[in-house]
């Protein structure tokens, strides 16, 4: 590929991300402050072409910040070889387009401070696959941690007009949902201040120590802090109602982040994720219409999947038989009864929508954290509900919202 062609697909793939031309590079890669860099992967061979070549990307570092840098890969589906970058990189891996699970803001915040608080020639690169989105929610946080944002709408806003030409950085509405609930937000001082390149901060950067076994204020003596517990006793609580429950699944989100977070820190340190929440999920309420309606069958079925850590429920093995055979019309508000569903910590929920062939097709989608429902529901709106938010077809009304309805386990006797 021609060097000028090279540029072009190049610039193509970046789409409105800001690129550093200079000094002979033409990188995915932008400084969102003197010592923050987000950046696009550094791929190898054919990649290379269009995305960061990681020849070129590591040249450029040597170059301008030899023996001062540190990469941060938050790709799961990725990596590089271990001798690259002169093995001066880490992995906080979680999925594309999704939210890190909450425990894992913390370790990331705590190692960025650290290295930052090292030297202050000390930079960092962060970087996902396009260094867009999941780039944006943790150096956001991180902005948020250190103190040049108290807020994480200003932080996300900050971030997309420093990487984009057209401020759309965190997109996604789960991932922008989880960022409020990220250790930066209740940040009372800054540690290390990331916008000045001279900062002449004493911080250590030590890592906490755990807390003691079994203190009155020890995440180790809460109860379900594992889904396995809980599951175990929604079973028994539950065992009338004779429907079958979750089925096992590939994790979603890696939880032993949440489960070192709670091992490391006692509830109201700061970076603490909050104790386990058990929920039990009685009912959907669809409002404003319905999300896929056909009116040649005169309504819709609903169908969708929760994943909750390793479990997976279907709505063929939630809703009742009548429930199931049921043609659901629109209307303001269409009730959906289920079998209270156990959910702890991170939540995800999709709606699908089924075709004349049969083939199922993701309507939208969401996640949450049980933390965050306060009271007995939570609502989610159309614009905060993953790919309906977009709607360029107009299928929802603007009014639109997906509501669900909780019980709370009763306390152990």
């Amino acid at each position: 590929m021609s060097g000028w062609m090279q540029d072009k697909v190049r610039a193509l793939v970046s789409k409105k991300k800001r690129r550093l031309k200079e000094d002979g590079f033409d990188l995915d890669l932008t400084y969102v402050t003197p010592r923050i860099i987000a950046m696009g992967f550094p791929a190898s061979d054919f990649e290379g072409a269009y995305r960061n070549d990681i020849d070129d990307v590591q040249r450029f570092f040597d170059a301008k910040h030899g023996g001062h840098y540190k990469f941060y890969n938050l790709c799961s589906e990725r990596t590089y070889p271990s001798d690259r970058f002169h093995g001066q990189f880490v992995r906080f891996p979680f999925d594309d387009h999704n939210p890190p699970p909450l425990g894992l803001f913390y370790f990331f915040c705590k190692d960025v401070e650290a290295y930052l608080a090292a030297d202050p020639a000390n930079v960092v690169a962060i970087h996902c696959k396009a260094g867009k989105g999941r780039t944006g929610v943790m150096i956001s946080a991180y902005l948020m941690w250190c103190g040049d944002w108290p807020d994480p709408d200003e932080a996300m806003k900050f971030y997309g007009f420093a990487r984009t030409a057209n401020q759309k950085g965190v997109t996604i509405p789960s991932q922008r949902r989880f960022e409020p609930a990220s250790p930066g937000s209740v940040k009372d001082e800054p540690d290390v201040p990331c916008m000045a390149p001279d900062s002449d901060t004493d911080d250590d950067g030590d890592e906490r120590a755990a807390p003691d076994a079994g203190g009155a204020g020890d995440a180790r003596t809460l109860g379900f802090s594992e889904l396995d517990a809980c599951m175990e006793r929604f079973d028994h609580l539950w065992a009338a109602t004779g429907r079958p429950h979750a089925k096992r699944s590939a994790r979603l989100l890696n939880h032993e982040w949440n489960r070192q977070n709670r091992l490391q820190l006692a509830p109201g340190d700061r970076g603490a994720i909050p104790a386990p929440a058990v929920l039990a999920l009685c009912e959907f309420r669809i409002l404003k219409g319905s999300y896929s309606h056909n009116p040649m069958s005169g309504g819709f079925a609903p169908s969708f999947k929760i994943h909750c850590g390793d479990c997976e429920y279907k709505s063929s093995d939630l809703l009742a038989p009548e429930s199931l055979a049921k043609k659901f019309k629109p209307a303001p508000e269409v009730v959906i009864p289920v079998t209270n569903v156990l959910l702890t910590d991170e939540v995800f929920v999709a709606f699908y929508s089924k075709g004349v062939s049969g083939s199922k097709s993701k309507q939208f989608c969401f996640w949450f954290h049980c933390s965050f429902v306060d009271g007995d529901r939570l609502v989610i709106k159309k614009q905060d509900l993953d790919k309906a938010c977009k709607d360029k077809s107009h299928k929802y009304d603007d009014g639109f919202a997906v509501e669900m309805r909780f019980k709370r386990l009763p306390k152990e006797p």
